[in-house]
């Protein structure tokens, strides 16, 4: 019995020892530093799963396409919401209204940012092919633009600007390109940008010509859209385009020309956009002058940034990109019905190469999903097959109306695709969590059963120590949510507008949460402990609590930095690829995902200092052992 006893000994090895603080605030650092950093570069790169512009194929026009104008002037005034254009005094926009058609439905491509509009409107196309989905984007684009179209004919392009994100996206293809030095949301920049049109109209005439206005936004962005000083800069704007219509006018070529005034967003009455309600969204859109079906109309059918370019391409009787998604608003343009028709194929084999194409790129669907979208695809074929045929016999309004069908057909097909694939992608998100973490703590439990580790935490979470931990954690979330209320630190588009405007702001309320979180534990520890015979007499004595409590502390703040992460990863995924959160959940995510990392930079440095005072006492222990021996 005693050799079996002595056997089973051999085998009770010793459990290695695992920190339980410092795994966690290893983890939780690396993993919110991660998908916060992550957060600030999806404003550059979203990595869209299912962006199909490298898989698109040239889609040809059936027959050569008559035009109804040769010159265009594409008037540009940022930020210009509809409402407002129609409540100032604006003689020069309303003489266009009353010579063409105003587009009372007409918004932006989401999300409402400038250069995702400059974007849509540039390609005619959304945020799945351009890949522009916030201000931050700083490169070529790379589907053809208007301008790559127009270059490849005799038509000479003019395009003046005080915009970056204009100059990045249509300077390549730019025959008179003049780029005005102005001021980032400046708020009187446009008459410079007026000297600059009319000087380089005058000695440089182009077929189309460009010229972008900007302080609408400047002013909004300033004062809000509500404000005595927005409207005026809508009254300036429309002065200056008068003055430019005017030129025209003077050089015989206004007849000769159609006229469209458009803005990329709306404005918050209290400044800002970005976002998806109404103010933010609702933008204005003119056409106006030579093409124009009738004239002092107002389409009330709904409209969007990337449908502007479709349109003037078939006015000019060019043929569109297959990455042009946007429709082409027929009912307002006066294009010949053959025209139309040749267009309406076009429209219609484009849509269907963007859903034959998105269907192949989903995984996440089953294929009994998939097959319901496949087993469709015949009857858009069959429509443009019918099409083509109406349109050899010269049923050119039966070939627009089965075009336009499968066109239709297609759009709402790829609208669900998008959506089913969301929701799948949510859900295996969340399961793949759920599983992550069920994993996770059964390996730690069977470790624990099985006695190969022992499980420690510095002596912090104490029965004595719980509740002012709990308390200094909760007091301190308090209160700094108190300031972010008083103070109007919202994370939305009427208080930030950059990723550099709430670093302040932010940055004092995550200091101010760091020291209540690690001061205020102490207090509560002291009125514990004060009355007890054994309390501490020297602030030595105290240190000990104080070192545990507020660490214990910084790990309840933690746990809801923590939630909050895990609720932005299932709704967006760790690394968002084709969804953009709404800006205020992308800096509310970014602040809390990077700024809160430097509260546990404090942990570590308290379990530091516990661990150095544990060490120094070893030693010491280990030195009064030698004398006595």
């Amino acid at each position: 019995m005693e050799s079996i006893a002595n056997y089973e000994g051999v085998l009770d090895l010793p459990r290695r020892k695992v920190n339980i603080l410092v795994i966690w605030f290893i983890l939780i650092f690396a993993i919110q530093l991660a998908f916060g950093l992550r957060a600030v570069t999806s404003q550059y790169d979203l990595n869209n799963s299912l962006n199909i512009r490298e898989d698109l194929l040239p889609v040809a026009l059936v027959d050569t396409p008559g035009n109804i104008t040769d010159q265009v002037l594409l008037l540009f005034v940022d930020g210009m919401r509809y409402d407002r254009m129609l409540e100032v005094n604006t003689p020069n926009i309303d003489r266009l209204r009353a010579n063409g058609t105003t587009f009372s439905n007409y918004y932006s491509i989401q999300p409402s940012y400038s250069r995702v509009n400059y974007a849509g409107f540039s390609t005619g196309s959304t945020t799945n092919i351009t890949n522009v989905y916030a201000n931050a984007y700083d490169k070529e684009l790379e589907i053809p633009t208007f301008f790559d179209i127009i270059n490849t004919t005799d038509l000479t392009t003019g395009l003046v600007t005080g915009g970056g994100g204009w100059k990045l996206f249509l300077e390549r293809s730019t025959d008179v390109f003049v780029k005005v030095k102005t001021e980032y949301h400046g708020l009187n920049q446009d008459s410079f940008i007026r000297d600059a049109a009319l000087t380089s109209i005058q000695d440089n005439f182009t077929n189309i010509q460009m010229v972008t206005f900007i302080d609408v936004d400047g002013n909004g962005h300033e004062f809000g859209a509500a404000s005595l000083e927005y409207a005026q800069a809508i009254i300036n704007a429309d002065t200056y385009i008068g003055e430019i219509l005017d030129l025209y006018d003077s050089l015989g070529q206004l007849e000769n020309t159609t006229v469209i005034v458009f803005s990329d967003h709306g404005m918050l009455d209290e400044g800002g956009h970005g976002g998806l309600a109404e103010q933010e969204t609702h933008a204005s859109l003119i056409i106006s002058g030579k093409g124009i079906k009738s004239a002092g109309v107002i389409n009330e059918n709904l409209s969007r940034m990337n449908d502007v370019i479709p349109t003037i391409l078939a006015m000019l009787g060019l043929p569109l990109a297959a990455s042009m998604n946007g429709a082409i608003l027929f009912d307002s343009i006066s294009t010949s019905v053959k025209t139309n028709a040749i267009y309406s194929i076009q429209k219609a084999e484009i849509m269907l190469q963007h859903l034959t194409i998105s269907l192949a790129k989903v995984k996440l669907l089953s294929a009994k999903s998939k097959l319901k979208y496949t087993n469709l695809l015949p009857t858009a074929i069959s429509n443009i097959t019918e099409a083509k045929a109406q349109y050899i016999a010269a049923n050119y309004n039966e070939t627009v109306t089965t075009s336009q069908l499968a066109e239709q057909n297609s759009r709402l097909l790829l609208s669900n695709l998008i959506f089913q694939y969301g929701s799948a992608e949510k859900l295996a998100r969340n399961l793949f969590m759920i599983g992550i973490f069920v994993i996770l703590t059964a390996t730690v439990f069977f470790l624990v059963r099985s006695k190969i580790i022992e499980i420690t935490h510095f002596e912090v979470f104490t029965k004595q120590l719980i509740i002012p931990e709990i308390l200094g954690s909760v007091i301190a979330l308090f209160v700094v949510v108190v300031m972010f209320v008083i103070g109007g630190f919202g994370y939305g588009t009427s208080q930030f507008n950059s990723i550099s405007q709430p670093l302040i702001p932010n940055l004092t309320a995550f200091f101010i949460l760091l020291v209540l979180g690690i001061f205020l534990p102490w207090l509560f520890v002291y009125l514990r402990f004060r009355k007890e015979e054994n309390k501490p007499t020297t602030y030595k004595g105290w240190q000990k609590h104080f070192l545990r409590s507020s660490i214990g502390s910084i790990a309840f703040l933690s746990v809801s930095a923590f939630a909050y992460v895990l609720y932005y990863i299932s709704k967006y995924g760790p690394w968002p690829n084709w969804l953009l959160p709404d800006i205020a959940e992308y800096y509310a995510f970014m602040i809390i995902g990077v700024l809160s990392s430097i509260i546990y930079i404090a942990a570590f440095v308290l379990m530091l200092i516990i661990w150095l005072q544990k060490r120094k006492q070893q030693i010491i222990n280990q030195n009064d052992v030698v004398l006595d021996n």
